[in-house]
């Protein structure tokens, strides 16, 4: 699996490790959200405000895909 910067298309995609392909469903945003191009099958989108966020605050809000209501927080 390869992450892409959209907004740099000239940086060489990263190689992510093979466990990355269950990771990235707790980050991804949501198809629907504003902003979530269509995306293909395999394909996830995280927002850029979203990065930000955790890379300043140095914190990741975890929301299960299988139950939205619980939300945990890593630091």
């Amino acid at each position: 699996m390869l992450v892409h910067a959209i907004d740099k298309p000239t940086l060489t995609p990263f190689s992510m490790p093979d466990r990355f392909r269950t990771d990235v469903a707790y980050f991804m945003t949501p198809a629907g959200e504003p902003g979530v191009p269509e995306l293909r099958e395999g394909e996830y989108w995280v927002g850029l405000e979203n990065a930000r966020r955790w890379l300043e605050e140095l914190v990741v809000e975890v929301v299960s895909p299988l139950d939205a209501t619980a939300v945990a927080e890593s630091s």
